[in-house]
Parts: C-alpha cells; sequence; structure tokens
C-alpha cells in the first residue's frame, strides 16, 4: 500500500538553516522524501538508500516540515545542520 506521512510543523525561535537529511529504512520499495520551509516546498528526492543526502541552501527559514511518500518500510527520518551529524559511525 502506498503511504504519505508528513511530520508536525517544527517552529524555531529564529531563521535556521538545515544541510542535510537521513531516511533510515529497509530499501524494500521506493521512498520519497519532500521538505517544506515557510510553508513552501524546496526539496524533493528519491530516496536509495539509509546514507545522508544535502539540502540546498533554500532550506534557510522558521517553520520545517518534512514529508514521506512510497512503499518501503520507514523506521526514522532526520534533518540536520551538517552531514556529519547523520553520519553514522562504527565503533569496534
Amino acid at each position: 500500500l502506498r503511504y504519505k506521512w508528513k511530520s508536525k510543523k517544527f517552529v524555531m525561535p529564529g531563521n535556521t538553516n538545515f544541510a542535510a537529511g537521513k531516511v533510515v529504512w529497509e530499501c524494500d520499495g521506493d521512498v520519497c522524501f519532500r521538505m517544506y520551509v515557510d510553508c513552501i516546498q524546496v526539496f524533493e528526492t528519491r530516496v536509495t538508500d539509509c546514507q545522508p543526502f544535502r539540502l540546498p541552501t533554500s532550506t534557510t527559514g522558521i517553520e520545517f516540515e518534512i514529508e514521506l511518500e512510497g512503499t518501503g518500510t520507514v523506521s526514522e527520518a532526520h534533518i540536520a545542520s551538517s552531514m556529519k551529524e547523520l553520519v553514522e559511525v562504527e565503533t569496534e
């Protein structure tokens, strides 16, 4: 079954910039990630793996929402101010 899920609206105390996104999923279907800034869609991408991806510089604003649409099994969705924040480090 196809789904469409939209996060709550996150309101920041001032202009904020997010530079990276990440979707953790089972890679068992398709997933489309969309980002809305101040009620305007500024980014859309087809997610192909669980690796972080860059967001455009136009992601500066006060109100943020993300939307996921597809058939893949998603367990987490993240946005962050840097790619480094979303990279998982393996420890031995």
